[in-house]
C-alpha cells in the first residue's frame, strides 16, 4: 500500500488500518466451543449458539468424519437448495463422492449413501416414513425455527426423531437458546448439551460510508449532515477500500437490479489477476458450458466483480463463491435477502441499505438480519480483522446502523402451524386423541404455555359439520393448535381421506404420501383424474402450484381454468370450516403491469408457460428473451415444478407415476442442472 494513498483516508482510520493484516500461516486450533460440541455431540443431542463466520460447520464436519470411521450414517440439512449444493460438493472433497448423497426434492444423488445432504423438509418427509433412522442430524440455520413458512419442518423433525439419533443444531447467536434447550428436554427426554460462544474468532470493526462513498471512523457519526448519497459513491468507496487494504468485499444492496448495476460500474476499474480468475472460472465453464455464454461472465474475469442473487442461475453463484473464496475476486454485489445463501467471508462487508425489500415494500433490517450479513466480514484462519462499512448518508442513517450493531438478535418464536400433510401423517400411525397430545409436544404449545395464554374459543362454523369423533371433538378443544388440526381434519373427512373415526380412508393413504405445500389441490387433482396426460400440460400445472416470481410476460396460451376453480373452490371450503382463508387463489388472478401499463396474465399462468415451453424442448436463453425472467427465477419455477413431479412419482397410480417421471425428465436437463 502506497503512504500517498493512504494519506488520501481520514487520519482516523488509522487504528484501524493499523489492524489490518493477513494472520500468519499456521495449524489450524479449534476453538473451546467447537471442541466441546464435537464431544458432547457423541453422547447425545447439542444446541449450538455461535456468531456467522465462527466455524460451527467444522463441528458437524469432524463429527461426520468420526462417524463415517465407525460406519455410521449422517444426515446434513440446510434450509436452502443452495446451501445444499454447496455442502454436497464439499463432502464430496472431504469424504468421497461414492459416499455422500444429495436429496432436494427434485433431486437424488446416491440416496443410500452414509452422508446425505438435504434440504430439511426432505429429512422431515423421510422421518414420517419412518425409513431413516440416521446415528446424527445436522440441522443447519436451526434458527429457521422461526421461519413463518418453513420453521415448521424444523420442529418436525425434533419431534420425530427417534431417541437413537443425536440431534446437532448449528444456529447464530440467539436470544432465547435456554428457553429451546428447555423445550428440547421436554421433547426429547434428555437435555441438550448448550455449547454458547459470543465472541468471533475475527474481531469485528466498523467504519462509516458517507453520501460520497468516503470511509469514515465511526466516531464521526454524530458529526455526519444529511444528505443524499452522490452519485459515482461506490467506485469511491471501493477505491478507499483497495487502498485500506480491505478487499475482497461483499456488497450487500436490497434489490437484484441494484447489485448488477454496481457491479456494471465498478468493472471499469481493472483488477489484476485476470489470467488467474480466467483459468479458475475455466474450470467452472467445463462442468456447466453454459456458463460460458453468461452476461456477467466478462465483468467477472476482467473487473473481478460479480453479482450473486436469486435472479441468477445457482452454477454462477457456485462459482462466484469459489472464485471469491480462492481470493480471485475483489467484490461480490449480492442482495439483503439472499444474504444466508452466501456462505463464503470477506475481509469486509458493505452494507449499502439499512432496508430490505418484502411484500409490504422497503423496511428496515431486524437485528438477525444485520447480524447475519456482517457476519461474513472476517475470513477465519486468514483476517486479523473484519471490517463492515455502515452507511452513513446522515446522522440518523449512521447512528441507526451503529444501534443494529449493539442490538440482540430477536428470539426465535414458533411457527407451527398444522397443514393437511401433518393431520395425514400423524392419524396414519395414531388415534386422534395421540395426535393431539402430540400438538401439545410442540414448541408453539411450550411457548403458549410458559406465556399462560388464555385458551381461544371455538370459531363459530359457518355450516353443519359432519358427524365424527373430530367434529365432536371440537367441543372441547380449545387451543388454537388443536382446534385448527381438527378442522382440516373434519374437512378431510368430508372430502373422503378421512372415515367418521379420523382413521384414513384408501384415498387417505396415498395422500398422506404427498408433501407439499399444496397437498389438498394434488390430492383432489389426482382423485378427480385430473393428472394431465401431455408432459407439457402437467409440467405447466405444476409450475401453477409453485411460488416462485412468475416471469413478467407470456401465460396467454396457459390454460388453468380447471385447476383455478378447484383452487378457489377449496379455498372458499376451508372458510366455510372457519380455517384461516388460503392466500393461494391470489396467484390465479389477473395482474396489472404499472411500468407496461397493460393486463397481465396471473403469476400462475405465466409460470405454467414458461414451463411448458420448456418442456417442449425450447432454447433456454430463447425462453429467457420471450418471457421476460430472470435465470434464477426460471431455474427455481423448473425445480418447484420438478418437486410436484417428484411427489406424483411416489403415489400408487401407475400411470400418474409414468406421465410425472416423464415430464420430470424433460424439465431436468442444463443448466437447470
Amino acid at each position: 500500500m502506497r503512504s500517498s494513498s493512504v494519506a488520501t483516508l481520514h487520519s482516523g482510520l488509522r487504528p484501524l488500518l493499523a489492524e489490518v493484516g493477513e494472520v500468519p500461516p499456521g495449524p489450524f486450533v479449534p476453538a473451546r466451543f467447537q471442541v466441546e460440541a464435537l464431544q458432547s455431540v457423541q453422547r447425545g443431542d447439542v444446541f449450538v449458539s455461535a456468531p456467522t463466520g465462527s466455524g460451527k460447520t467444522w463441528i458437524a464436519e469432524r463429527a461426520i468424519e468420526d462417524l463415517l470411521a465407525h460406519g455410521g450414517i449422517a444426515w446434513y440439512t440446510t434450509p436452502l437448495k443452495a446451501l445444499s449444493n454447496q455442502k454436497f460438493h464439499r463432502f464430496q472433497r472431504l469424504y468421497g463422492e461414492g459416499r455422500v448423497g444429495l436429496l432436494t426434492g427434485e433431486r437424488k444423488i446416491r440416496p443410500h449413501a452414509p452422508v446425505i445432504v438435504a434440504t430439511t423438509e426432505i429429512l422431515r418427509n423421510a422421518l414420517y416414513d419412518g425409513r431413516t433412522v440416521p446415528e446424527l442430524a445436522v440441522l443447519d440455520e436451526a434458527h429457521y425455527l422461526g421461519d413463518p413458512e418453513r420453521g415448521m419442518a424444523w420442529e418436525e423433525i425434533i419431534l420425530l426423531a427417534p431417541p437413537a439419533t443425536h440431534l446437532l443444531l448449528l444456529s447464530a447467536t440467539l436470544q432465547n437458546v435456554d428457553d429451546l434447550a428447555a423445550w428440547l428436554t421436554r421433547v426429547r427426554g434428555r437435555p441438550p448439551a448448550v455449547v454458547q460462544e459470543w465472541e468471533r474468532p475475527v474481531p469485528l470493526r466498523r467504519v462509516l460510508v458517507d453520501a460520497g462513498g468516503h470511509l469514515l471512523p465511526e466516531e464521526l457519526a454524530p458529526r455526519l449532515r444529511g444528505g443524499e448519497r452522490r452519485r459515482g459513491w461506490l467506485g469511491v468507496a471501493l477505491r478507499e477500500l483497495a487502498v485500506a487494504d480491505l478487499l475482497p468485499a461483499i456488497l450487500f444492496f436490497p434489490s437484484r437490479r441494484e447489485c448488477d448495476e454496481a457491479v456494471r460500474e465498478l468493472s471499469a476499474m481493472r483488477l489484476p489477476g485476470e489470467a488467474a480468475r480466467r483459468a479458475a472460472f475455466r474450470i467452472w465453464e467445463h462442468r456447466f458450458p453454459y456458463l460460458a455464454v453468461h452476461p456477467f461472465r466478462w465483468f467477472l474475469i476482467h473487473g473481478g466483480v460479480a453479482p450473486h442473487h436469486a435472479g441468477h442461475l445457482t452454477a454462477w453463484r457456485l462459482a462466484v463463491e469459489d472464485l471469491l473464496d480462492q481470493g480471485l475476486v475483489r467484490a461480490v454485489a449480492a442482495t439483503t435477502t439472499l444474504a444466508s445463501g452466501l456462505d463464503v467471508p470477506a475481509r469486509t462487508v458493505v452494507l449499502s441499505t439499512l432496508s430490505r425489500q418484502s411484500p409490504q415494500g422497503r423496511v428496515d433490517l431486524t437485528a438477525t438480519e444485520f447480524h447475519q450479513m456482517v457476519g461474513r466480514a472476517g475470513r477465519r484462519g486468514r483476517d486479523r480483522i473484519g471490517v463492515v462499512a455502515l452507511p452513513a448518508s446522515s446522522r440518523g442513517e449512521a447512528q441507526f446502523g451503529l444501534a443494529l450493531a449493539q442490538a440482540e438478535t430477536e428470539p426465535v418464536r414458533s411457527a407451527f402451524r398444522p397443514g393437511y400433510t401433518q393431520v395425514l401423517n400423524l392419524l396414519a400411525r395414531r388415534t386422534l386423541e395421540q395426535a393431539l397430545d402430540e400438538l401439545q409436544r410442540s414448541l408453539a404449545a411450550y411457548e403458549a404455555e410458559q406465556l399462560g395464554m388464555v385458551r381461544a374459543r371455538l370459531p363459530r362454523i359457518l355450516r353443519r359439520l359432519p358427524d365424527g369423533v373430530a367434529a365432536r371433538a371440537l367441543e372441547r378443544v380449545r387451543d388454537p393448535l388443536g382446534q385448527a388440526f381438527l378442522l382440516r381434519a373434519v374437512l378431510l373427512q368430508s372430502l373422503g381421506y378421512l372415515d367418521a373415526e379420523a382413521r384414513l380412508t384408501a384415498d387417505g393413504r396415498w395422500a398422506a404420501r404427498l408433501r407439499h405445500p399444496r397437498t389438498l389441490v394434488l390430492a383432489e387433482v389426482v382423485r378427480r383424474d385430473g393428472v394431465p396426460a401431455a408432459p407439457h400440460r402437467l409440467a405447466a400445472m405444476a409450475a401453477a402450484l409453485g411460488s416462485e416470481r412468475p416471469p413478467r410476460a407470456g401465460g396467454e396460451e396457459a390454460r388453468l381454468g380447471g385447476l383455478a376453480a378447484l383452487v378457489r373452490r377449496l379455498a372458499r371450503l376451508e372458510e366455510e370450516f372457519g380455517l384461516e382463508p388460503d392466500p393461494f387463489p391470489q396467484e390465479f388472478r389477473g395482474e396489472w403491469d404499472r411500468e407496461r401499463r397493460r393486463a397481465v396474465p396471473s403469476p400462475a399462468e405465466r409460470r405454467a408457460a414458461v414451463c411448458a415451453a420448456w418442456a417442449r424442448g425450447g432454447q433456454w436463453v430463447a425462453l429467457v428473451r420471450e418471457f421476460d425472467v430472470e435465470e434464477g427465477d426460471l431455474q427455481r419455477i423448473v425445480l418447484q415444478a420438478a418437486e410436484v413431479l417428484v411427489q406424483l412419482e411416489g403415489l400408487p397410480q401407475s400411470s400418474v407415476r409414468a406421465v410425472a417421471r416423464e415430464t420430470r425428465n424433460l424439465l431436468l436437463r442444463p443448466p437447470v442442472l
